[in-house]
């Protein structure tokens, strides 16, 4: 599906769209139409927030807290999914990235331990957990489409510059707070979210301005995916870190925190590139306006 907003139409009717496509293919995937259904949900649920807080001035406070809440709640379902199959993804990277230093035996062993930690206690099979997850999801899914079909909001494209401005904003002042060499998780998990959020909403404005926002989308987009490789090593190293016996994962803990310093300097270096090229200014924007109409 085109996740764009296109001058010449009104801005009501292609949000309501837009945030309608996306609970259509979310409620799909939950309904197992899909083969990550997990993946596709959350990236559902990314892009309505996204656009939600671009058009954000034209929303009443309430509406825009209910259906943000919505998408939020419905992600924190699926997030414990996420976290063991990341978890696990990661510390199959580090074996191949740290062949010699680790035995299969080592990294096995922290799998084992990974999975009675994450599956909790006493265990449940993971499938039987997403099973009850997805079926909440796709109530909640089911109820957040009624209200999406009559989402009231104002048709008024200078709502949309204004949006934007405040999310370049969001993002600048999450970027250098996340930057200062004592930033910790929470701050740079933030800047993720602001990093996303901006590149999904240049992906919708696109096709207004296109030479503007080409470019800065593709720098958002790597960044969110190095900022998120980087959150998933933090998620890995915090389940490592809390393992018993610590005999056990102490090899690969150390790995991981290196390969995380590693990603976390790669993602500073790209952030203050980005940070160098001037927002899109108030003029640049009234343009796009006066090209919508």
């Amino acid at each position: 599906m085109d996740f764009h907003l296109v001058a010449g139409r009104g801005l009501k009717s292609q949000v309501r769209r837009l945030l309608a496509d996306q609970c259509a293919l979310a409620l799909r995937a939950a309904q197992g139409r899909v083969a990550d259904p997990v993946h596709v949900i959350r990236t559902c649920g990314k892009r309505s927030r996204a656009l939600l807080r671009l058009v954000r001035p034209a929303v009443k406070k309430q509406v825009f807290k209910r259906t943000n809440h919505a998408w939020r709640d419905i992600g924190r379902l699926l997030s414990a999914d996420r976290d063991r199959t990341v978890a696990r993804a990661c510390l199959v990277e580090i074996r191949k990235r740290q062949a010699t230093a680790l035995s299969t035996a080592t990294v096995r062993a922290a799998l084992s331990a990974l999975a009675g930690q994450t599956s909790g206690s006493p265990p449940t099979p993971a499938k039987k957990t997403l099973a009850k997850s997805l079926r909440i999801v796709r109530r909640d899914l089911k109820a957040l489409r009624k209200h999406l079909r009559t989402l009231p909001l104002e048709s008024a494209w200078s709502h949309v510059v204004a949006g934007f401005s405040r999310g370049q904003a969001a993002w600048v002042r999450s970027s250098r707070l996340a930057l200062h060499a004592r930033a910790g998780t929470t701050a740079r998990h933030t800047w993720r979210k602001r990093t996303k959020d901006l590149r999904h909403q240049a992906q919708l404005l696109e096709p207004l301005a296109p030479t503007l926002c080409a470019p800065r989308a593709a720098g958002w987009k790597e960044l969110g995916d190095r900022l998120g490789k980087e959150q998933d090593v933090a998620l890995t190293c915090q389940h490592l870190a809390g393992m018993r016996p610590a005999i056990t994962t102490r090899p690969v803990l150390a790995a991981a925190y290196r390969w995380q310093r590693e990603l976390r300097r790669a993602s500073n270096r790209l952030a203050k590139r980005l940070l160098e090229t001037p927002a899109i200014s108030p003029r640049q924007m009234q343009e796009w306006q006066h090209t919508t109409g």
